[in-house]
């Protein structure tokens, strides 16, 4: 299993992009430490907007994030990918949308870096190269929960496919990503991802809440913008539409 990330483009702006990415990574430095980052095309505000994605690798390795792969896109993405000797993935389907009446309130989704990027993490077996055919892999079938006794260090990434048990520390630095939810019973200084695999209804629990970033089906929060009154308190994190909930227990 290799975790990637997704940078969701909304529209190519380098200047604003590099804005953002000082922004994020003076918040948590360790955003992206050792891990793959695709670029997602399929949600360009103008699709045939030409992106020079050698410039854009080139733009993003200077912040230490390393660009392996373009997902959707056009021809021209594709010839630039290839050019940038970035591999090309197949676009993910369409998800359902429902849509709010017109006077209901806007929530602001906690994913997003500005206005023309997200951040969310994936896996790479959820994904199909276009050589095969431009399918879609299917996500792994759900597993039993896991429990992990020991601690968990700074650098150290821990992911499963169901529920996550944590009785041990989670150090600063450190990953837990999990399809389910995550249950921590140590203190937890880490970063935490749950619904990874698209289950929005998971959720983190933990009894000692220092997290650095938490995150559930891609829609994150940094340490930064968190209620400091939830500090080493047992907490937990939910979504609610498309909101980011940290909430006492």
């Amino acid at each position: 299993m290799v975790t990637l990330m997704t940078l969701e483009l909304y529209r190519y702006d380098e200047n604003l992009l590099r804005q953002q990415f000082q922004g994020l990574l003076a918040n948590a430095p360790r955003f992206f430490e050792n891990t793959p980052v695709v670029v997602g095309l399929e949600h360009l505000h103008n699709p045939e907007d030409a992106i020079d994605l050698k410039r854009l690798a080139h733009l993003c390795a200077g912040f230490g994030i390393n660009l392996i792969a373009i997902r959707g896109g056009n021809s021209q993405h594709r010839r630039s990918a290839a050019e940038a000797g970035l591999a090309c993935l197949a676009a993910q389907p369409q998800a359902v949308t429902r849509k709010l009446p017109a006077n209901a309130p806007q929530r602001n989704k906690t994913s997003s870096i500005g206005k023309n990027a997200k951040v969310t993490p994936i896996h790479q077996n959820e994904m199909a190269f276009d050589e095969q055919a431009g399918q879609q892999a299917s996500a792994p079938s759900f597993e039993e929960p896991k429990v992990i006794s020991t601690p968990v260090r700074s650098g150290q990434q821990v992911y499963h496919n169901g529920d996550l048990i944590l009785t041990g520390p989670v150090s600063a630095g450190a990953e837990i990503l999990a399809g389910g939810n995550i249950h921590a019973y140590g203190p937890f200084r880490g970063r935490a991802l749950a619904g990874v695999n698209g289950n929005s209804k998971a959720r983190i629990f933990c009894t000692h809440f220092e997290a650095e970033l938490v995150s559930i089906h891609g829609h994150y929060k940094l340490a930064v913008s968190m209620d400091k009154s939830l500090w080493k308190k047992a907490v937990q994190v939910y979504m609610d539409q498309d909101s980011l909930i940290l909430k006492r227990l």
